[in-house]
């Protein structure tokens, strides 16, 4: 930059620049030269967008052209883990964020200010993403094609479990750059379910209590604060293998955000008495995550009372961002990782997606669903 850019700064800050210097809180060319650093460093109108504006850019042009929005998304998705340009300014992921709620819930616990927290239950086994998804053998590829092919030629769908099918046009969402659907997650999640009561009839000692539900529960459990009636979503419990929520540790829920078309994992936490977002996409969503995670505070709520187990002590937090998540490097990946979030929780692996490519994971996670054999089963 030269001095075309400094006059550029003046002008966009001369005002900001003279009050600053008139209450003595900054000389004017100090000023100056940290608004020059600042459009140096990132390259964008001294990163004068606020995150409220980049959330309406976002969403009002989601819909370009795929090209544009991976473009997009590798310039500017924070905390970009994938970028390989030595020099690249990477602009700030937006903090965890803790919102304390009490029963009973009311308007005034439900807006109070966010506080930095990264109090969050650790994994208990490090192991690195190499170790625990790698690429498919040709005897495993020849096994997948040999069931698709025979699913195909009788017409019935690819894999079923339960009440969950994912049809071939299901299974073609695990392509590269497709957006993966929610049969594909919902069956991962009766995987997931029938891993940890594989493992519970071995060693009861040793299990981790959690389930994980399909994609349609929070769509149902949203109807029900909406109305107020928490009736439907109470008695669905059973139905998705949970008959005593407070046997759990903790319940992994899948999300579907609308107005952003995007997947994160929800995680109530009752051992802890916390509800944790998982999303891959830090930058976004902050007001949609917390929206969820009051909704799962009312369930909560609601549980405790027909289980007649209300007390108005009970304490929840509520973090909007569990700390350490990894971020996906485009706008189309979010259904991969939540699959990868629910199947690390689970099995209490430490996150590391930095080391294999989306393109293994998704043929991974592809043979999973084919076979109902996950790959740490």
């Amino acid at each position: 930059p030269g001095e075309k850019n400094m006059g550029d700064i003046e002008n966009m800050d001369k005002t900001k620049q003279k009050n600053r210097a008139m209450l003595n809180i900054e000389p004017r060319e100090v000023s100056v030269r940290r608004e020059s650093e600042l459009y140096r460093a990132n390259k964008t109108k001294a990163a004068k967008i606020s995150r409220i504006e980049y959330e309406e850019y976002m969403d009002r042009d989601y819909g370009r052209s795929k090209s544009k929005q991976s473009g997009y998304a590798e310039h500017r998705t924070w905390r970009s883990i994938n970028s390989n340009r030595e020099n690249e300014k990477k602009l700030k992921t937006s903090l965890p964020v803790t919102t304390s709620v009490t029963a009973p819930m009311t308007a005034e616990n439900l807006g109070q200010l966010f506080n930095t927290s990264s109090d969050i239950p650790a994994p208990m086994v490090v192991l690195s993403a190499q170790q625990f998804y790698t690429l498919l053998t040709e005897n495993e590829n020849s096994e997948m094609n040999g069931i698709i092919d025979n699913k195909n030629k009788n017409n019935v769908p690819i894999s079923e479990l339960g009440n969950v099918l994912v049809t071939a046009d299901s299974l073609s969402t695990l392509d590269d750059k497709m957006y993966v659907s929610g049969d594909v997650i919902s069956l991962y999640a009766k995987l997931i379910n029938r891993r940890i009561e594989k493992r519970k009839t071995k060693s009861v000692n040793t299990q981790h209590e959690i389930k994980m539900t399909n994609t349609y529960f929070y769509p149902t459990l949203e109807k029900s604060v909406a109305n107020g009636n928490f009736d439907r979503v109470l008695k669905w419990l059973p139905k998705v293998d949970i008959p005593d929520l407070y046997a759990l540790e903790q319940l992994l829920i899948p999300v579907h955000l609308i107005r952003g078309k995007h997947w994160v994992l929800a995680v109530i936490d009752l051992k802890t008495k916390k509800i944790i977002l998982y999303d891959s996409m830090a930058c976004l969503n902050s007001i949609d995550r917390q929206k969820v995670g009051e909704n799962l505070f009312r369930f909560v709520q609601e549980h405790r009372k027909a289980s007649g187990l209300f007390n108005n002590s009970l304490e929840w937090d509520i973090v909007n961002l569990a700390p350490n998540t990894p971020q996906q490097p485009n706008h189309f990946d979010c259904g991969v990782y939540v699959i990868l979030f629910a199947d690390y929780l689970s099995a209490q692996r430490v996150f590391d997606f930095h080391n294999v490519s989306m393109e293994t994971y998704r043929q991974r996670i592809r043979y999973e669903i084919v076979t109902q054999k996950l790959f740490h089963d």
